[in-house]
């Protein structure tokens, strides 16, 4: 009900959407710029981190949060059955499901 509405009204706003094309220019931009400086690291609590491991998560964490909200405003069968937007609903969703097994059992 309420939330299904509320996740409609966020997913389907131009901010909304204006938001996350600059997630996703910003996540090309980061992706550019690691092949260049891909030994960056960073000191948290004593241990030495890639800082583009944090930064690689962030990005998955924001997709993951809209892939979540669209879901829920389209429920399952709506995101994967949509007539028009299927085979793009699925290729964000294997890109972020892919994204969450790297960052799990490749890091």
């Amino acid at each position: 009900g309420r939330c299904k509405l509320f996740a409609q009204r966020i997913t389907r706003s131009n901010s909304f959407q204006m938001t996350m094309a600059g997630i996703i220019l910003a996540s090309t931009a980061c992706m550019a710029i690691q092949v260049d400086n891909e030994n960056a690291f960073v000191n948290i609590y004593g241990h030495r981190v890639k800082v583009w491991v944090i930064i690689d998560a962030l990005f998955l964490l924001c997709f993951i949060a809209e892939l979540s909200l669209r879901l829920i405003a389209e429920g399952c069968v709506g995101f994967f059955c949509d007539p028009t937007d299927w085979a793009w609903n699925l290729f964000d969703f294997s890109v972020i499901f892919f994204g969450v097994v790297d960052q799990v059992v490749m890091r």
